[in-house]
């Protein structure tokens, strides 16, 4: 198995000139957005004597429409130019997470963040893959001379198979004029004809006329902000599918029982809709009787590298206002757990304290009921209301309820209403499920019978999945 060893900055390894045992336990040297801070003449000059690759284990471009396609292109011409890169691992692919949680729009390529309904549509930044994935293979190579920087803005590399096909990459993304290059052929590279494909920022990917070398030459007009992939390959092509289902709202009302997942491994333990902001959410055997419940199961405090908050996950529609949101809660592990509503948000991407309000029980009864967010680094968990359960069984399952109307808030354990307060910290959110005390006392709770209904209305039967919404595994 290869070890792979990254560090913001590489500044390990100059330690592989002195440490043999290093060397030898160490096959790649990796750090992540390199397109921003690339590897220096000295690393690359190292990994190159020990013989070991260069690799880009975190890439993202965050910017919209063809801006990110273009970007993107650079970003992989320039980790090779300036870096050395051979292999890069960007993020990611398929969006497919609720609006409001950190990075759902930029930069996936794929948008389906409502999957109850089928929708999702492309960004342009999809066809920046098929500009390279459709003009290469596993096993292919950068040519060294056939790769760098085009004297009016832009970059372009070279790939070649093993065998004499080869294809080329240009972005335009700085130039502000046309520019005409002409491309030398050199021994063991394909004379033949060559496909061209463009995108820019009217049209993506799409054919353009093949070229012809003459006398082991081409030429190649270049036009700014454009990107281009000529390849001796064929086979490329721009797929598409025109019959997407409308995006419809968060189904409502909402009762999750979690005896569907027969298999849960199917399923990879995950129930549908439920999105894990920190912790993680399984569904699992219910510890009392035979059946299946949601549970969370880190028991530890995870290292993080940003503001850390409980274990939670969301459901729902951030645009709810006034509903009741209820679970059935198993303690299982000690410390507290509890129930979410109106989250309408869950950190920027650094931190995950979420905006919303939430009711919690403890094993010895006590409650709590707060309104949290993230204030700079810090997070401010305001109590609104709190009490204890006389003669509390922590060794059996108890209903926590939230009702909000309007600026009113209801909160009830095992049915009976504890609080009534009113406050105005938050008109609107999602629904939501937490575990654990404070940062240091983590809770393995068992969740059940998750209801979102109408105030007042009448539980409704448990909600059923389109069939076409079939197990992952």
């Amino acid at each position: 198995m290869n070890c792979l060893l990254e560090t913001s900055l590489f500044d390990w390894a100059t330690n592989l000139n002195s440490d043999p045992d290093l060397r030898k336990s160490v096959d790649i040297l990796s750090n992540h957005t390199l397109f921003e801070k690339p590897a220096s003449p000295d690393v690359q000059l190292m990994a190159a004597a020990f013989d070991k690759p260069i690799w880009n284990t975190e890439e993202h471009i965050y910017k919209k429409g063809f801006d990110c396609e273009i970007s993107l292109v650079q970003s992989f011409n320039e980790n090779f130019i300036r870096s050395g890169v051979t292999k890069i691992v960007n993020w990611y692919l398929v969006g497919s997470v609720y609006p409001m949680e950190s990075y759902s729009e930029d930069p996936p390529a794929i948008i389906a963040n409502s999957p109850w309904s089928g929708n999702y549509h492309i960004r342009e930044v999809l066809w920046s893959y098929a500009h390279y994935g459709q003009f290469s293979k596993v096993g292919w190579s950068y040519l060294n001379g056939g790769c760098g920087e085009l004297t009016g803005g832009g970059s372009f590399v070279t790939l070649k198979s093993p065998g004499r096909n080869y294809s080329m990459i240009f972005e335009t993304k700085d130039a502000s004029n046309n520019q005409l290059v002409r491309i030398k052929l050199s021994s063991g590279l394909s004379t033949g004809r060559l496909c061209v494909w463009r995108s820019d920022v009217s049209a993506q990917f799409v054919r353009q006329p093949d070229l012809e070398p003459r006398n082991n030459s081409f030429r190649l007009l270049l036009a700014p902000r454009s990107i281009y992939s000529i390849s001796t390959t064929t086979g490329q092509r721009k797929g598409e599918f025109t019959n997407v289902p409308a995006a419809h709202a968060f189904p409502f009302p909402y009762y999750e029982t979690f005896q569907e997942y027969s298999r849960p491994d199917q399923y990879g333990w995950l129930p549908h809709y439920t999105a894990d902001i920190a912790g993680v959410f399984e569904i699992a055997d219910r510890p009392d009787r035979p059946g299946k419940c949601l549970r969370q199961v880190t028991g530890k405090l995870p290292q993080s590298w940003a503001p850390e908050w409980l274990p939670y996950t969301i459901l729902g529609d951030r645009n709810w206002q006034n509903y009741t949101v209820s679970a059935d809660i198993y303690l299982d592990g000690g410390a507290a757990a509890g129930i979410m509503g109106r989250v309408n948000d869950v950190g920027g991407g650094y931190g995950c304290v979420p905006k919303g309000y939430y009711l919690k029980i403890s094993e010895d009864g006590h409650f709590g009921f707060y309104g949290v967010r993230q204030v700079k680094d810090e997070t401010d968990d305001s109590e609104l209301a709190s009490g204890s359960i006389p003669q509390f069984d922590s060794k059996r399952w108890h209903n926590l309820k939230l009702q909000f109307a309007g600026n009113l808030i209801n909160g009830a354990v095992d049915n009976v209403t504890v609080f009534t307060v009113s406050n105005n910290l938050y008109s609107h959110g999602m629904a939501g499920l937490l575990a654990g005390d404070n940062l240091n006392r983590r809770n393995t709770a068992c969740f059940d019978n998750v209801l979102i209904n109408a105030n007042g209305a009448p539980p409704p039967k448990p909600t059923l999945f389109s069939p076409d919404q079939t197990p992952i595994y």
